[in-house]
């Protein structure tokens, strides 16, 4: 005889959950208040209620009662078109007393009425919880973990399931049942919040060997809300060790449609060492997929923070990504964080500056072209450094980073030439003058002086073109 005591994993609960039925759909209510408890069943026109107190015993069929602690009784009551039916079963002494009504008369409690509440008896145990600590206790003492899981599959909804998965986990599991029961709660489980519940507060036993890694990803991949689903990641990434899960963990981060969700899973994965395969697979195939310019621009932050072998063609997807970014202040922080911390990155001139481009704003502009001379990463890409200058609009932005080029960078006096000439074109006779101005005191190569003569001739103003001049000579 196992002595029961009705769980608080699914008393202290008040819930409505619908089933799909052929016919109608069924609600079920638990509700406990100072130990009394009360089931609600409502399916159409057929309604019942189950209310108990204290602790009692189902027989080895789950068809009769056992036995009912001295405080405590068990009432059912059934409510159909044209039939009512109700049961009080008490203690007395060591026996139990029944009191049967039917329709409203009491009754005799015969083979009729005993049949009735045996079937239902059967059926309450499957649909509400009733009784599930003492029948997992029998289940797991008759044929252990797998007598368990073959009784949940005969359970109906999520929620009584889960009642059973987490009673199973209360027991020392032995290591090699682990991976059945994640895949079972995988493939059993409907729920989103159920899974989550699940696999959040049993994680210590479920996921405590790596090897069940993969089994847990699966079981988690059908999930639909981004919310829980992130929340299931999260629990399993520091597990991660080998390239194979790495890959199967960002195959399901893709899978997420909020970018916000995405940001705070790939925050967490990029935090630990991630390999090259892998790095290449995120920056390439995830992070185009955030849309968000600021959570795209978070993650490559935390990427150029927390990663260090970067191959030539990660960080020309990294640019790539930065270029499709529609705000050119997020496209400017995330380019000059690039250049601080992987300046190798610059090598390939024609992403780089291709994603300079998209950049409308001249201060924006500007500030990653003043990144790149401080970095010192102009010279072997002067050409390019040049025809951006001369897609900016502001003569102020761009006078001032090419007085920042002659002045920060060691050119040869044929490219500070180059330079020069390349400046012909500003409008401005305030800052080509002071351009020109800075030039001049940068070197009296004779090239350099040719230079700034010819393009001091594009200055209207007698004034700054007299200081330009005075400068020469």
């Amino acid at each position: 005889m196992i002595l029961h005591k009705l769980s608080s994993t699914f008393l202290l609960v008040s819930l409505s959950l619908l089933c799909t039925h052929p016919l109608s759909a069924q609600s079920i209510s638990i509700h406990e208040n100072n130990g009394d408890r009360k089931i609600v069943v409502e399916e159409g026109r057929k309604k019942l209620t189950i209310r108990s107190e204290g602790t009692f015993s189902l027989s080895e069929d789950d068809r009769s009662i056992n036995s009912i602690s001295s405080d405590g009784y068990l009432e059912v009551e059934e409510k159909r078109p044209g039939t009512a039916r109700k049961l009080l079963i008490e203690p007395n002494g060591n026996q139990l007393s029944y009191r049967y009504r039917e329709d409203g008369r009491t009754t005799e409690y015969d083979a009729e009425a005993q049949a009735w509440f045996a079937d239902l008896l059967t059926t309450l145990v499957r649909k509400t919880g009733l009784g599930a600590e003492s029948r997992v206790e029998r289940f797991y003492s008759q044929s252990g973990t797998e007598g368990v899981l073959e009784e949940i599959a005969r359970l109906e909804g999520d929620h009584v399931q889960t009642i059973y998965f987490k009673l199973l986990l209360d027991y020392d599991i032995p290591s090699r049942d682990i991976d059945e029961i994640i895949r079972a709660v995988g493939s059993t489980i409907n729920s989103d919040h159920y899974r989550t519940e699940i696999f959040k507060e049993h994680r210590q036993v479920l996921l405590a060997d790596a090897s069940n890694v993969d089994s847990y990803l699966s079981a988690i991949s059908t999930v639909d809300s981004d919310h829980y689903k992130s929340e299931l990641i999260s629990l399993v990434v520091d597990l991660i060790m080998s390239s194979s899960d790495q890959n199967n963990l960002l195959a399901l981060i893709a899978t997420l449609d909020s970018d916000h969700y995405k940001h705070e899973v790939i925050s967490q994965v990029v935090r630990q060492p991630v390999s090259e395969e892998n790095l290449s697979f995120l920056v390439e195939n995830l992070l185009p997929e955030i849309d968000s310019d600021h959570y795209r621009s978070e993650v490559i932050d935390e990427l150029l923070e927390h990663q260090n072998d970067w191959s030539s063609a990660a960080l020309d997807h990294i640019m790539e990504a930065v270029g499709q970014m529609d705000s050119d202040h997020y496209q400017a922080e995330s380019l000059k964080r690039l250049l601080r911390t992987q300046p190798q990155a610059s090598k390939n001139y024609d992403i780089l500056y291709r994603a300079l481009e998209e950049i409308d704003s001249d201060h924006y502009k500007s500030e990653v072209m003043h990144s790149l001379i401080k970095q010192d990463q102009v010279v072997p890409s002067l050409n390019s450094f040049l025809q951006g200058t001369q897609m900016m609009g502001s003569d102020h932005h761009r006078a001032g980073v090419l007085r920042s080029l002659v002045s920060e960078t060691d050119l040869t006096p044929d490219q500070l030439a180059e330079v020069i000439n390349s400046a012909s074109d500003i409008k401005s006779d305030h800052y080509l003058s002071e351009f020109l101005l800075e030039a001049c005191q940068e070197s009296d190569d004779e090239k350099v002086t040719d230079a700034i003569a010819q393009t001091a001739k594009s200055i209207s103003s007698d004034h700054y073109y007299g200081r330009v001049m005075k400068c020469l000579n």
